[in-house]
């Protein structure tokens, strides 16, 4: 599980966590194609994080720049296991 106390640790701009789930509401339902979609989180300059997916994999430097966010609405807990102070902290 991330904690609050592990995402201080990490530097801002830093992909902590990546990996793949289903586009449906089993996992983050984006844009329901039933495909997988690789997501990464990566921290912000204020202290803050998100999670940006693709339905293409190329490499996570290139989701976390072109791959669309993740909206706060959605159920990330999905595929981050986070404490509720993390999520706290997730970017609107």
């Amino acid at each position: 599980m991330w904690t609050l106390e592990a995402f201080d640790q990490i530097p801002y701009g830093t992909i902590f966590a990546a990996g793949k789930t289903i586009d449906s509401p089993k996992g983050i339902n984006m844009f329901n194609t039933k495909e997988i979609l690789y997501w990464v989180a990566k921290k912000g300059g204020y202290n803050d994080w998100a999670i940006y997916c693709s339905e293409f994999y190329t490499d996570n430097e290139l989701i976390a720049r072109s791959g669309r966010k993740v909206p706060k609405g959605m159920d990330i807990s999905k595929i981050m296991n986070c404490d509720p102070a993390m999520l706290e902290r997730y970017r609107r």
